[in-house]
């Protein structure tokens, strides 16, 4: 999860216009599902169930593009 969260700064430091429009879209394709799926199973792999492990990726999602927006 740390190495996905340093990833998506940089890139969003680097990019940061392309960021906001990125963060503020639906992920339809299954290359933008990509990380999510791997996200949410680290988090299961942790212990977190289902509907849990969605609320805390949520949490960090929240938390680094608030991060990145201050």
């Amino acid at each position: 999860m740390r190495i996905q969260a340093l990833a998506f700064r940089q890139i969003a430091h680097h990019y940061p216009r392309c960021t906001m429009v990125v963060v503020s879209r639906r992920l339809k394709s299954n290359a933008g599902l990509l990380p999510v799926e791997r996200a949410l199973t680290t988090l299961r792999g942790a212990g977190f169930d289902g509907d849990d492990a969605v609320r805390v990726l949520r949490t960090f999602i929240a938390y680094i593009v608030g991060s990145l927006l201050r």
